[in-house]
């Protein structure tokens, strides 16, 4: 149903970096000496090929900013000895080198060459003590997903927003996720990237199509961009659908544990309801805090009776972002995050 993209992931670790060098050391008659040798390359990365891990062939492609007559391309597997490959002027100050990589492992390399003096110049400095490097090798390690799963949802709030942290070594392909209400047919939607590791929706349902009592079950899964097609999921969470409660309502059974539900909708602009449920009378704290932990907004703050509660947060006066609210009473605390979109 979603978009597959075939491509290969990188595990590459350079000894030394790869880019422009101002000055390149060269090696003439057991001196060595500070000569200005500009030279940009691309470095090869730790490729990996679906059906034959590792096996060549890999180019480089180097600009030498100068005048050389000669070009070696210098390589090794693990702790081999080393093997080198003249390199092949493509034009102007470009130059290409080919070799073959056989199977996972370490792999190092160097450029050797001679300037139009015969002076030996070498990237990166100080090789062969100093050399580029990658790993070669498939890709395995799954997507990690972090997420706090939904409290009991008055009904009055659906369709109610997914949100969850998903990190990918390699990037991600696609996070979705898979429900059912009751013990009905599974669905799937897509979660959106809404900023940097955070991927929010809401249900693919309407308030029709669910009632009271009902309960929804849901995972939230993630596959990378690797070429294995990596793949995790979250545990199967499940929630109530439960009355819909107005403020400061009395109405209906007195709520076993403190509960502070996310916030609908979410995404939101400007005007979002945030729902909480109170089982022992006290002072009740519910306050909105930005994305650097500063206090903007007061909602709540006096002594309410048990119940369930509605409050509605006007952010018109606030810009685009993420934002946080806590609810504090009688030693309970929690905290969740919405985001504002303008």
């Amino acid at each position: 149903m979603y978009k597959r993209t075939f491509v290969f992931c990188y595990l590459f670790l350079l000894t030394i970096s790869s880019g422009l060098y101002s000055q390149i050391k060269q090696d003439y008659s057991n001196s060595i000496f500070s000569i200005p040798f500009p030279i940009s390359q691309i470095g090869l990365p730790g490729k990996q090929i679906l059906v034959h891990p590792c096996n060549g062939p890999d180019t480089l492609n180097i600009t030498i900013q100068n005048t050389v007559t000669s070009v070696k391309l210098v390589w090794k597997k693990n702790s081999n000895p080393w093997d080198s490959v003249m390199m092949t002027n493509t034009g102007g100050y470009n130059w290409r080198g080919i070799f073959y990589t056989s199977g996972s492992g370490s792999y190092g390399y160097y450029i050797k060459f001679l300037d139009s003096l015969n002076r030996v110049v070498t990237a990166p400095p100080g090789a062969p003590g100093f050399y580029y490097s990658f790993v070669c090798g498939p890709d395995t390690i799954k997507p990690v997903i972090t997420h706090t799963p939904i409290g009991n949802t008055p009904k009055v709030n659906w369709p109610v927003a997914v949100s969850a942290t998903v990190i990918g070594d390699c990037g991600l392909d696609s996070v979705w996720v898979r429900w059912k209400i009751n013990s009905g047919n599974f669905k799937q939607f897509k979660l959106l990237n809404t900023s940097g590791n955070t991927y929010t929706s809401i249900f693919n349902s309407t308030q029709s199509e669910i009632n009271i009592g009902d309960t929804i079950r849901y995972r939230i899964i993630a596959q990378d961009i690797s070429s294995y097609h990596n793949k995790d999921s979250t545990a199967l969470y499940n929630f109530k659908v439960i009355q819909s409660v107005g403020i400061n309502s009395n109405a209906g059974a007195v709520p076993e544990k403190y509960s502070l539900y996310q916030n609908y909708p979410n995404p939101f602009n400007p005007v979002t309801r945030i729902n909480f449920d109170i089982p022992k009378q006290g002072v009740v704290s519910l306050k909105i805090y930005d994305i650097l932990g500063r206090e903007v907004k007061e909602l709540v703050n006096e002594t309410k009776s048990p119940g369930s509660y509605s409050v509605d947060f006007d952010a018109s006066d606030f810009s685009s972002g993420t934002y946080f609210y806590r609810l504090e009473s009688n030693g309970f605390s929690d905290v969740k995050r919405m985001i504002l979109i303008k």
